[in-house]
């Protein structure tokens, strides 16, 4: 959540920043400003991941990525993870410059 003495910095909303420079906007001018929370299993703790957090972590992903030798390929995501971790990679390969196509999959159970 934003404190009361935090000052939010909105982007520009003409299109001028595209979805890896907003999330470096607001790594830089909202860095401590909440972007996920979730809550910590076992315990009724909350944690809270900021821009500035998330931003490090696509990052260090797309570090591991390119690290693997991957250059301007096609990555195709499946994965069956969280929403954290699964946007962390998905934007960390977007960094690493390799084209994602990604598939969401969804298990709907039936209780008959």
């Amino acid at each position: 959540m934003v404190a009361s003495n935090e000052t939010l910095n909105y982007p520009p909303l003409d299109g001028s920043l595209f979805l890896l420079e907003l999330l470096e906007f607001n790594a830089r001018l909202n860095s401590n400003v909440t972007f996920y929370v979730y809550d910590k299993p076992g315990s009724d703790d909350l944690i809270s991941i900021s821009h500035l957090d998330f931003y490090q972590a696509c990052h260090r992903a797309a570090h591991e990525i390119t690290r693997k030798g991957a250059d301007k390929e096609v990555v195709a995501l499946i994965g069956n993870c969280d929403t954290l971790l699964y946007q962390t990679v998905f934007i960390g390969i977007l960094f690493a410059g390799l084209i994602v196509c990604a598939q969401f999959f969804f298990l709907v159970w039936l209780d008959l």
